[in-house]
C-alpha cells in the first residue's frame, strides 16, 4: 500500500509544480508530466508536439509490456 501512495506523488507532483522553474524542471523526467508540458506549451505558442509525442510513446512502450506480460501469464 505504501508503494502505491509513492508512485502517486511521483505522478501528481510534477502538476503541482508546472509554473515553477529552478529545480522543480527536473520532473520533466517524470513521463507523467508531458502531456501537461504539451498543453502549458500549446497555450504558450511553443512547441508541444516532441511532449506529446513522448507521451504517446511511453503510453504504447507500458501498454505492450503489458499485454505481453498477460499473454505469458495466460499461456502459462
Amino acid at each position: 500500500m505504501t508503494g502505491v501512495k509513492l508512485g502517486f506523488v511521483v505522478l501528481v507532483l510534477p502538476a503541482a509544480v508546472l509554473d515553477r522553474g529552478g529545480p522543480w524542471s527536473l520532473s520533466a523526467v517524470v513521463p507523467s508530466w508531458w502531456p501537461l508540458r504539451a498543453h502549458a506549451a500549446i497555450l504558450d505558442g511553443q512547441i508541444w508536439q516532441p511532449w506529446a509525442a513522448g507521451a504517446v510513446a511511453i503510453s504504447a512502450a507500458l501498454a505492450a509490456a503489458c499485454l505481453c506480460r498477460t499473454a505469458r501469464s495466460a499461456v502459462g
